[in-house]
């Protein structure tokens, strides 16, 4: 019960056309999930179906999520609209922007995404940051911090955010967090063996508002 809560969509026909429209661009962004999660299994080596249970989370298992992100308005200094953080799910997928405003997403390199806190990168204006380049209707997928489990440390989830150039108008942006079923172990070779639920909990009670604890994937 504290994963998943009912969905609520607006009344009248506006509401029935949203949720038309969202259920079938869930749908396709798990179909680019799961075949993501193939050429991770493969690049990791693992069993075919390692990273998403033996029905593909098909019969409902996954937590997976396609979310309407609110990025606040800015003035004409611009600034952060979206705090530094890395992501919790398996990964994340967006769509890339067209270049068309002035909005950017920004990564830290490794070394700075594993040893800086979310709440670091805030206060620290000398943080090296790069800006991901635009690239019209390319997909983005981004690491989270179970997958920097699974595969050892070989791979690592990026401390990122999002800036604002300039002024820019209030938006909605559309991500999808995929999460494969959360009974799943995450196995590593030298830390306890443990479920994607127990991890995304322990990563969530980690950044908690009043926690100082550094996460150590």
């Amino acid at each position: 019960g504290r994963l998943c809560a009912r969905k609520r969509w607006p009344p009248g026909e506006g509401g029935e056309e949203l949720r038309r429209s969202w259920d079938v661009l869930a749908t396709e962004m798990h179909g680019v999930a799961e075949a993501m999660s193939e050429v991770m299994e493969i690049s990791l080596g693992l069993v075919p179906m390692a990273l998403q249970g033996e029905d593909g989370g098909r019969e409902g298992k996954h937590f997976s999520e396609l979310r309407a992100v609110y990025y606040p308005e800015t003035d004409a200094r611009g600034g952060i609209r979206i705090s530094p953080h890395r992501d919790f799910s398996l990964f994340s997928v967006l769509v890339s922007g067209d270049g068309s405003d002035e909005q950017h997403l920004l990564l830290a390199d490794r070394e700075n995404s594993e040893r800086t806190t979310s709440t670091e990168a805030m206060t620290n204006p000398k943080l090296p940051w790069r800006a991901l380049p635009h690239c019209p209707e390319c997909l983005v997928v981004l690491l989270g911090e179970p997958i920097q489990r699974w595969s050892a440390d070989k791979w690592f989830a990026p401390l990122h955010c999002v800036r604002a150039a300039g002024a820019c108008d209030r938006r909605l942006t559309l991500a999808f967090f995929h999460n494969p079923d959360y009974e799943l172990e995450i196995p590593h070779p030298e830390r306890e063996t443990i479920t994607i639920q127990e991890h995304w909990w322990m990563l969530y009670d980690q950044t908690s508002p009043g926690s100082s604890v550094r996460i150590s994937p």
